[in-house]
């Protein structure tokens, strides 16, 4: 269900409410169905390390190693 969320709204639920997108991080257009497949599988791994999520602690741009893998980030689009 997020995979498919995320494919055609580019956002979750919670996303949504918040207005968060994932976007590609080089072009800010939507992201390829492959590097949603490849942050879907990095979020799980970065769940499971806890690691994935403590990296956006200490980088500038704040990307996760989800983010990074997939060659994704998340942007706040204004109302």
């Amino acid at each position: 269900v997020t995979l498919s969320m995320w494919y055609k709204f580019d956002q979750t639920p919670g996303k949504k409410a918040l207005h968060l997108y994932i976007v590609n991080a080089k072009t800010f257009k939507k992201p390829s169905l492959f590097m949603y497949i490849i942050h879907f599988i990095g979020y799980f791994l970065a769940m499971i390390s806890i690691i994935g999520f403590l990296v956006g602690i200490f980088r500038k741009d704040k990307r996760a190693l989800h983010d990074l893998l997939s060659g994704t980030c998340v942007i706040i689009k204004e109302r």
